[in-house]
């Protein structure tokens, strides 16, 4: 992907009304595919799938399309070391990161589908599974596209910033489309977002520019000298970051002149958050 990180190159698509499809277990190649005018995930994508375990799914999918989590499971070895074939492990990312979500809508409910019945499907193809269900709840919209981004680094709905954009409002932070629309040039504004890029070029004298990106889009900032070496912890460390600045609008290029940095606060555990490209 070069320079930035495939969840940047995924948000910008969708900002120019590219449709990004999910992993599915029998439409996705192990690479991203064009299908009907949008942009289908590769199996790469997952976590965990490696180059053994993507030839497994290519196996599979030469037999047709699966109707259910256990006819996939029928039709692979299931082994303990990833480089014989695909482990329970690369199975039940596949399942959280959401391939089997057009036959098995719950993803909980699928887990533990599998890691109860596996064993058996392996064994025996007439071997019918017991009767026992267990009824779990689903996860929520919030916790699915957590879960994208712990698993695939990206999310093909909304971005991770939608969801702070309640706590962003009640803190003044204004968003990147606002800022580009109907903010004059020198106007002091306060923005905020994902930390996409750091970077600290050898003509800058100095000055850190970084990308904060949000569900509207991005925007640069500035950091010179003084300020920052006063934030520098925060700034190297913290993946959401809220900056105080002046905003500059020159020939069509935006920035921000900051001059007061600090982190987002109450970042919840369950968030992972994607990596940004940092000095290069």
């Amino acid at each position: 992907m070069g320079f930035y990180h495939p969840h940047v190159i995924v948000e910008d698509a969708k900002h120019h009304s590219v449709r990004i499809l999910p992993v599915d277990i029998n439409k996705s190649y192990v690479r991203c595919t064009v299908e009907g005018g949008a942009l289908r995930l590769g199996f790469n994508y997952v976590h965990g799938v490696g180059d053994k375990a993507l030839e497994v799914l290519e196996e599979a999918q030469f037999k047709g399309p699966v109707t259910s989590l256990e006819e996939f499971c029928r039709r692979i070895r299931l082994t303990t070391q990833s480089r014989h074939g695909l482990t329970r492990a690369q199975v039940q990312n596949l399942v959280l990161a959401g391939a089997f979500d057009a036959l098995e809508p719950n993803r909980r409910e699928a887990v533990w589908r599998f890691n109860e019945h596996a064993d058996d499907w392996q064994r025996s193809p007439m071997l019918e599974e017991p009767s026992e269900t267990v009824h779990l709840t689903p996860m929520t919209h919030r916790e699915r596209v957590a879960t994208d981004y712990r698993l695939l680094s990206l999310s093909t709905t909304d971005h991770l910033i939608h969801f702070y954009r309640p706590q962003f409002n009640q803190l003044r932070v204004i968003d990147s489309s606002t800022i580009r629309s109907s903010i004059h040039d020198g106007a002091k504004v306060r923005v905020g977002g994902l930390v996409i890029t750091r970077q600290s070029p050898s003509t800058g004298k100095e000055f850190k520019f970084f990308t904060l990106a949000d569900e509207f889009g991005h925007v640069d900032v500035i950091l010179r000298p003084p300020i920052y070496q006063r934030y520098r912890q925060v700034a190297n460390l913290e993946p959401i970051l809220i900056m105080d600045g002046t905003l500059q609008k020159q020939d069509g290029v935006l920035s921000v002149l900051v001059d007061h940095v600090e982190a987002a606060p109450g970042l919840p555990e369950e968030d992972v958050f994607p990596n940004s490209r940092n000095y290069r």
